[in-house]
């Protein structure tokens, strides 16, 4: 009789502990997949894939985890108009893109315009694509590079200045319609190009100065000068300047884009080298300003969600419970006869 009741009572115990815990297991199941749908890792940290296509100007690239939230990493690509692969001409911009790899953007593509002669590509993890010259190795993507054409670049890019007497003057820039390569135009970080027998004008503000720098290595600076057909007296708010120049730097051979101009650095803008952002098109366009990459990592969420409390709450009650039925059963076999 004594087993019997014991064995019954057994039984009782462990089938409450067979439910309890048939009613955890989702709750634990829960409680488990936000915290591996939230894994992120930092910019720095992360992995990227790429597929380049050298003779379409084009790249697209795909982070293979996503990157937390407050991350971004910035790719860019671009073409170069180049020399000969036997020559020693120097490659200058030619068309640009850029864009941003995000929390919620894991894939990029970007795509570049290619000038119909001797090219280079280039694609780069960063913002600093070079204006003239190869990128720096450290940036470029691997396998990420490419050189093609058949002919030699011949831009014949202009640049004139006129002079108002109001202290305003005007820059003209014109491609000759003999040239047989678009003209790269860069002022500051700003792009333009324009195709064989096209041109553009400029206002420049009174009391400034325009300097331009061209794909054939030649820079041109401007200021306003009194036009000799003005009054005596020049406007107040642009003082004639002796210092101004409107003859461009001569270049001094080489093929395809041209070789450098010996320019004074004085007379070259700071952004000639690098640029932190150059948008592509027929007209000028300024910078995008980009957000530069976090270099720590973002913290996870440390808040629970809810399955996992109630996970927790219902294993404590189980521990208690679990307890208080073992101690009634010692407590019956110890008082049946």
């Amino acid at each position: 009789m004594t087993e019997l009741g014991g064995s019954a009572v057994l039984r009782r115990f462990v089938f409450l502990l067979a439910a309890s815990s048939a009613a955890l297991a989702p709750g634990a199941a829960y409680a488990t997949t936000p915290i591996t749908d939230q894994a992120c890792v930092s910019a720095a940290a992360a992995t990227y894939r790429h597929t380049f296509d050298g003779p379409s100007g084009s790249v697209t690239v795909t982070a293979a985890k996503p990157l937390c939230s407050g991350q971004t990493q910035t790719f860019a690509l671009a073409s170069y108009t180049a020399g000969a692969p036997s020559s020693n001409a120097r490659p200058f911009v030619y068309s640009t893109d850029r864009g941003s790899i995000t929390a919620s953007k894991r894939t990029l593509s970007l795509k570049v315009t290619l000038p119909s002669c001797y090219t280079q590509v280039e694609a780069i993890k960063g913002t600093a694509l070079a204006y003239e010259g190869t990128n720096a190795p450290a940036d470029l993507l691997p396998s990420a590079t490419y050189s093609g054409g058949t002919r030699s670049c011949a831009p014949a890019p202009t640049v004139t200045f006129d002079n108002a007497c109001d202290g305003s003057f005007t820059g003209t820039l014109a491609n000759s319609d003999q040239a047989s390569t678009d003209a790269v135009f860069l002022t500051g970080d700003r792009l333009l190009r324009l195709p064989p027998g096209a041109s553009r004008t400029l206002t420049a503000k009174a009391g400034t100065t325009l300097t331009i720098r061209t794909n054939t290595f030649t820079t041109y600076a401007g200021s306003w000068r009194q036009p000799t057909d003005c009054a005596t007296i020049a406007p107040s708010a642009a003082p004639p300047t002796t210092a101004a120049t409107t003859t461009p730097t001569p270049t001094t051979g080489g093929e395809g884009a041209g070789a450098p101009a010996s320019t004074p650095a004085s007379l070259i803008p700071s952004s000639a080298s690098t640029t932190s952002d150059l948008t592509d098109a027929g007209a000028w366009y300024p910078a995008t300003p980009t957000t530069p990459a976090v270099a720590t990592a973002s913290q996870s969420s440390s808040t629970m969600s809810t399955g996992s409390v109630l996970a927790i709450a219902l294993g404590l009650l189980l521990m208690v419970g679990g307890g208080f039925l073992l101690v009634r059963v010692l407590r019956t076999l110890r008082e049946e006869p």
